[in-house]
């Protein structure tokens, strides 16, 4: 088997692996209401937040494990205790014993996160902006087939059975890594990558720079995100969901058109730049989108979805141009931590801001939240420009 059919297999993992596990994120208020006839937002928002919390912490202690056990071999154990606690909380009748089976199943999902770093240690440095492109693009769409798909389930049949169909998607996951283990005789033992002979510590300084900025990045796009299909019901007054639902996946179409049409090689030492420009266009969008009128909220929804296309994947492409191979799961795991913590942060301050405020106020602190990070980012990375181009000997 070529390098290029496992790389095709490893996408195949992530759309299975984004679908199924993205399926019932639109819906935890119906299933919680369904299943065990609970209605409290607060309940539902904690629960939210300690799935974040969970797979932030549980993804590193698996990039460590990946340095003894190949990724294929890891993934199909994982798998395993994934589906079986998948079906494990379709039976769960009780809500605090499917809180803790929910949690056990993420603790195992979040190795899956290590096949991004995989696929990027099997390519060229030349290549990563097109691959980090591809994956902010699969994502997306991973998502919205989701929600579709989910959407399905809850209208065809319970609720509940959202967690079979997950159980379903590890089963695939787990016939599919067993297939590449036999087909390229794959050894238990981790794969090679070159060592270097720069000595760097256990958290270097270009971990902690990019870190900041990507929290700030991630504190500032989900503070948009909760109340944005309320709020466009409520300027347009168009109730219709469909409709609603189109205009909030506008970033999935830009970036699959910005995929499209760039070619995306670009040298390393024009991604701080164009993060600059990507912090200044997200931050205008948002703003764009405190306007009264609908026409203007879908045109700063589109300058939003560009700057955020843009910085999502150059941040990603600036950290592995500065990791090695062998540091690639290891960095991404801290810098997936970091940008989580953003994450939990937005996610309590938005439903805050919307019950003591209006729709729209997350769309403004989060605009001012970029432009932080902007300023941020020119201390850190632009104002000595020595420290992005010598990375590791810098610190």
């Amino acid at each position: 088997m070529k390098q290029p059919s496992l790389k095709s297999s490893l996408v195949l993992l992530t759309i299975i692996s984004v679908v199924c596990d993205t399926m019932i994120l639109p819906f935890y208020p119906q299933f919680f209401s369904a299943q065990f006839g609970l209605q409290s937002s607060n309940h539902i928002g904690a629960y939210i937040a300690v799935c974040c919390i969970t797979v932030m912490c549980a993804f590193p202690v698996w990039a460590k494990i990946a340095q003894h056990v190949h990724e294929l071999y890891l993934w199909v154990i994982t798998q395993i205790m994934a589906g079986l606690l998948g079906v494990a909380c379709f039976y769960s009748d009780n809500v605090w014993s499917f809180w803790l089976l929910s949690q056990l199943m993420l603790v195992f999902k979040a190795s899956y996160l290590l096949i991004y770093p995989f696929v990027l240690s099997i390519e060229e440095k030349q290549q990563h902006l097109g691959v980090v492109a591809l994956f902010s693009v699969l994502l997306h769409f991973g998502g919205i087939g989701g929600a579709l798909l989910g959407g399905l389930i809850i209208q065809s049949i319970e609720p509940r059975f959202l967690y079979l169909v997950m159980a379903a998607g590890d089963c695939l996951q787990v016939m599919l890594c067993l297939y590449l283990i036999y087909l390229l005789k794959v050894s238990y033992k981790p794969r090679e990558l070159s060592a270097s002979s720069v000595k760097r510590q256990r958290f270097p300084g270009y971990i902690i720079r990019l870190g900041v900025i990507s929290m700030g990045v991630y504190f500032s796009m989900f503070l948009a995100t909760p109340y944005f299909t309320l709020l466009w019901q409520q300027v347009s007054n168009f109730s219709n969901a469909l409709l609603a639902g189109a205009v909030f996946a506008i970033p999935a179409w830009v970036a699959l058109i910005i995929l499209i049409t760039t070619k995306n090689k670009a040298a390393t030492n024009k991604h701080s730049k164009t993060i600059a420009y990507a912090l200044m266009l997200s931050s205008i969008g948002l703003f764009i989108q405190l306007s009264s009128h609908w026409q203007w909220l879908v045109f700063g929804r589109v300058v939003f979805a560009i700057g955020l296309f843009l910085l999502t994947v150059r941040l990603q492409v600036m950290l592995f141009a500065m990791s090695e191979p062998r540091f690639y799961s290891s960095d991404f795991a801290k810098l997936h931590f970091m940008q989580n913590i953003g994450v939990i942060c937005a996610s309590f301050l938005a439903g805050d801001l919307v019950s003591r405020f209006e729709l729209n106020t997350p769309l403004l602190t989060g605009s001012v939240g970029f432009a932080i990070t902007l300023c941020l980012f020119y201390l850190l990375f632009l104002r000595n420009k020595h420290t992005s181009t010598d990375p590791i000997h810098s610190y």
